[in-house]
């Protein structure tokens, strides 16, 4: 039930109890004007007789219109708002798709026929001179050159530091410290001009005009010479290789590094 019909239905209600009350009240005047005039009959010593029908009548008004037998309104329950209910949408139509139609295939024309060829005439024959042969001179066959061998050409990329004698045995110098360098090439090479270093600066070993075969080692001594081993020497008065580890680099007469060793804490 809407609030509007719940307002007028309140507004009715508490009129009614209004127009209850002041037809009471009227009721309740005049119970007591008829007391009065019925005991101004009477007269002032003399009450109304006990059980007389004006006593009767009066305590019945007197009843009627006791203050607390009023009837109270009674309330009228408040209806529950019913939900309005929502909208559903309406799916909406999905457009589908038609095929176009195929187009007919027009008629294929029919071929027409072709011209048939006119017949020819066959020529006729005539004796043809046969050309007697002739014998043809055969090329005689060039020989082939032979290709000479040629000698390998050595590669310094195959001259390696094998081994480096670091721990001499003659004193404090160790002069008998060496460096052992290996061609394992096939080819002899020339190490003019060729350097070894040992491992900081200034402590270089520059190759003289010296071929080291193939398979042949040689060595470079700190500061002793050796025929047997290629007699090289750095000629140093000090020891140049250090036994915790270092490292030997060997570099071609171009300056670039052909090989390097290293071994100790250097390895």
């Amino acid at each position: 039930m809407p609030d509007a019909a719940v307002s007028r239905m309140a507004v009715r209600v508490a009129r009614g109890a209004g127009l209850w009350r002041r037809r009471m009240g009227l009721l309740a005047l005049v119970a007591t004007i008829l007391a009065s005039v019925w005991l101004g009959s009477c007269g002032p010593s003399q009450g109304p007789p006990r059980g007389s029908q004006g006593t009767v009548v009066a305590r019945a008004v007197a009843r009627a219109v006791r203050p607390g037998l009023t009837p109270k309104p009674t309330f009228t329950p408040r209806p529950t708002r019913t939900p309005t209910p929502t909208h559903t949408p309406v799916p909406t139509a999905t457009p589908t798709h038609r095929p176009s139609e195929t187009a007919t295939p027009t008629d294929t024309p029919a071929p027409t026929d072709t011209l048939r060829p006119t017949d020819t005439l066959a020529p006729t024959l005539t004796d043809t001179p046969v050309p007697t042969p002739t014998s043809t001179p055969v090329p005689s066959a060039t020989p082939v050159p032979t290709e000479e061998p040629t000698a390998p050409i050595p590669s310094a990329a195959e001259v390696r530091i094998s081994h480096i004698h670091c721990d001499g045995e003659k004193g404090s110098s160790e002069p008998d410290e060496y460096c052992e360098i290996v061609n394992q090439g096939g080819a002899p090479v020339n190490l003019k001009g060729w350097r070894l270093n040992a491992g900081n600066p200034g402590q270089d070993f520059f190759f003289p005009d010296f071929t080291l075969g193939p398979g042949q080692t040689c060595r470079v001594y700190t500061n002793e010479h050796h025929p047997e081993s290629g007699g090289l020497s750095f000629g140093r008065g000090s020891a140049i290789w250090a036994n915790k580890g270092d490292c030997g680099y060997l570099y071609d007469a171009s300056g670039g590094e052909v090989a390097k060793r290293c071994y100790g804490d250097k390895g």
